[in-house]
């Protein structure tokens, strides 16, 4: 027979080889029943991990853990019964299957024994033993304690670990159908075979600390509260307990206010709580415990009904932050506080602690300078809320808006910031504070402390740039305000000092912006010009400012070419005029939108300059702008040779002043000092000397100085000169 084609061959080769994997990949009966169970097993741990299924049957349940618990066992106890019942209808369908092979006899034999005769029984009596406490029927409490007995029974494999866990459910049941006698021989059973223990067959930390609290428990019932203090007492220094830990230092805590319940004694003793948290130091073991007392506290404040002078001082302090939370209440809880931090040398300093968090949790909105002198002290301290509390002083310290650091609430957030620093964990976070501590500087203005914290940023570092930022922030908010001022000068140099090598254009723009706000403003006029014109591009964001800087050197420059007129110092005036001009003339200043002052002072910079042309070209644009800009056209007309415009110009604008009283008016003499100068240019005859005589007579009765330099020169000038010879 002729052999198939190879390619057939090879699909068939290939089919033989994945037929075993498609028969794994097939479902078996009773998986259904496994996903029940594994899901029943996994709510019950959770429930044992958290302490709770202990807490119920040996220990204290605030309502919370109560309302988890019952809603996790009430969904286990229903998952096992679904999957006792899903296991038995697996198996029948096993057994009737008409071939078998390995792996469905591996399942048979997983079902049958490992659920069905061990893991089944054993969730289904965990969870009805906590059914069990949960319950205040009594009926209800023994029918679901003896469902767990008879769960047991079912039992059918051994071991050190299985052996441990069936003694403690046995021994937690007999306690609830009210046989302690029995219970103790249980908890006494898994306490000798968890002894046994082998590396391959350890009982888990939670089953030999219940198997230890549960015989405690069970000898109150037995032989007295006497007996079951010592065993408590004992326990700390027994396997699992002499490990520590904050779950099972909650447990043993746990205990001790359980067998106060069943002694009956009133109030409850909290000094297991406050012993467990006196324990611990790291601060991420802490806050869960503490949260967990806290609910605890609660509960047990209801069942005591302690009062603010009967109350232990970490009860009262849970206890105040309770009524906190409701408003009308609220003052009734900063007074217990109160009162009870004016006795802090009778508290513990875990108490102390406690006091002082809740007070300033509880006042900060009304006192928040107090809350963070409170959460400062905490926090100096070695208490393991020290964390905690500074976190909280820095939330409160950073709302307000700083302007000034004697203000006490802003001195207390520098000392916070100060602290945190101090403790940063990371290089990362170390400079994240010192870059929000050299904010705080910038908008109180400490010049000072703010190179402080720039130069605690190291260089290169990414927070360095937004450091210098707010340091030429401050540096030229200083300088608007007063410009030789020592500290804006060395925030100034010290920003500079790391400019030369930055790539980002909005710095090197502010910082020289300062630079030149500086220069100018302290009579450094050359040094200024030749930073304006070194300026670079304006960015975005920044014209506000080159608006501003721009435009404050326009005054003392300005002043410094009149100066020169008055002194008769033309040099002085037109060196003046000329830095004047280059600022004005720089691609910064040139780059922003026209302004009219800008526009004036550029032309009275050329002009002075000795550039009348393009000096008349600006004024020629501003014509209109009122009598000031006219009369310095006229200036620019004359100094053209355009004199009879110019005359017209200085007649209409004099007459304008003296129509309307304003010859006071630097303007005014202006006009007539231009005007006497071109008619004695002229040359003048007897009586053109006589008419030039009388007017300059006129304008002595209206003021004998002619308003003043430079114009009183001026015209006295004109009027010697126009006086016949010998007079």
């Amino acid at each position: 027979m002729r052999a198939p084609p190879r390619t057939t061959r090879l699909a068939c080769v290939a089919l033989l080889a994945i037929a075993p994997l498609r028969a794994l990949a097939q479902p078996l009966p009773g998986d259904d029943a496994i996903a029940k169970l594994d899901r029943a097993e996994a709510l019950i741990a959770q429930q044992d991990a958290a302490g709770r299924g202990a807490g119920a049957i040996l220990g204290v349940l605030t309502e919370a853990d109560r309302a988890a618990l019952t809603t996790a066992i009430t969904e286990a106890a229903e998952l096992t019964d679904a999957a006792s019942v899903a296991i038995d209808a697996a198996i029948a369908e096993l057994d009737a299957a008409p071939e078998q092979d390995e792996r469905t006899t591996d399942r048979r034999f997983a079902l049958a024994i490992e659920r069905r005769e061990l893991r089944l029984p054993l969730a289904r009596a965990r969870a009805a033993t906590i059914l069990a406490a949960l319950q205040d029927d009594p009926r209800t409490r023994t029918a679901l304690a003896t469902t767990a007995i008879n769960a047991l029974h079912k039992v059918t494999l051994r071991g050190v670990a299985i052996d441990t866990r069936g003694s403690i459910i046995a021994g937690e049941a007999l306690l609830l159908l009210g046989e302690p006698g029995k219970a103790l021989d249980s908890f006494n059973a898994a306490i000798s075979r968890s002894a046994e223990a082998t590396p391959a067959d350890i009982p888990g930390v939670m089953d030999t600390a219940e198997a230890r609290l549960g015989r405690v428990v069970a000898l109150a019932q037995t032989e007295g509260d006497h007996a079951a203090r010592l065993a408590l007492s004992d326990c700390r220094a027994k396997t699992p307990f002499e490990s520590g830990g904050a779950l099972l230092a909650l447990l043993l805590a746990d205990t001790s206010v359980h067998l106060d319940l069943l002694a009956g004694v009133r109030p409850c003793s909290i000094a297991g709580y406050l012993g467990a948290l006196e324990a611990e130091t790291e601060e991420s073991v802490y806050l869960p415990l503490r949260e967990a007392i806290s609910a605890r506290i609660g509960a047990l404040w209801r069942v005591d009904a302690w009062t603010p002078a009967s109350a232990p001082p970490l009860a009262l302090a849970q206890h105040a932050l309770t009524l906190a939370a409701e408003e009308p209440t609220r003052s009734t809880a900063v007074r217990t506080l109160e009162r009870l931090l004016d006795r802090s040398d009778e508290l513990t300093p875990t108490e102390l602690a406690e006091a002082r968090l809740a007070l300033a949790m509880v006042d900060r909105d009304d006192n928040p300078r107090r809350a963070v002198l409170l959460l400062l002290e905490i926090a100096a301290g070695d208490s393991p809320l020290a964390p905690t509390a500074l976190r909280n002083a820095y939330a409160i310290g950073k709302t307000p808006r700083h302007t000034d650091l004697a203000d006490p609430l802003t001195a207390l957030f520098d000392r916070t910031l100060a602290m945190m620093i101090e403790r940063a964990a990371t290089d990362e976070e170390r400079q994240d504070l010192w870059l929000r501590r050299a904010a705080l500087f910038e908008s109180v203005g400490d010049a000072p402390r703010l190179i402080a914290a720039y130069d605690a940023i190291p260089a290169g570092a990414p927070k360095k740039a937004s450091a210098r930022r707010l340091a030429l922030s401050l540096a030229t908010t200083l300088l608007l305000k007063s410009p030789s001022a020592d500290g804006a000068q060395a925030l100034l140099t010290r920003a500079d000092a790391v400019l030369a090598g930055s790539a980002d254009r909005t710095d090197s723009f502010t910082a020289m912006s300062a630079r030149l706000l500086a220069l100018v403003e302290l009579g450094r006029f050359d040094e200024a010009a030749g930073t304006a014109e070194a300026m670079p591009q304006v960015t975005p964001g920044a014209e506000a400012l080159a608006a501003v800087v721009i435009d404050r050197s326009l005054a003392p420059l300005t002043a410094r070419i009149f100066d020169g007129e008055l002194r008769g110092d033309a040099g002085a005036s037109r060196t003046a005029a000329e830095q004047l001009r280059r600022i004005l003339d720089s691609p910064r200043a040139q780059s922003l939108e026209p302004s009219i002052p800008r526009q004036r002072a550029m032309a009275l910079a050329l002009l002075y300059a000795g550039q009348p042309a393009p000096a008349l070209a600006v004024y020629d644009r501003l014509s209109g702008d009122g009598v000031g800009v006219d009369t310095w056209r006229a200036e620019a007309l004359t100094a053209l040779g355009r004199a009879d415009e110019a005359f017209a110009i200085y007649r209409r604008a004099a007459e304008g002043f003296e129509a309307s009283g304003a010859t006071g008016e630097p303007d005014f003499w202006r006009c007539w000092s231009g005007m006497l100068e071109i008619l004695s240019s002229r040359g003048a005859d007897g009586a053109q000397r006589e008419r030039i005589l009388v007017q300059i007579n006129r304008l002595a009765l209206i003021d004998p100085q002619f308003g003043g330099e430079p114009f009183r020169s001026r015209i006295e000038r004109i009027r010697r000169a126009m006086k016949p010879t010998g007079q």
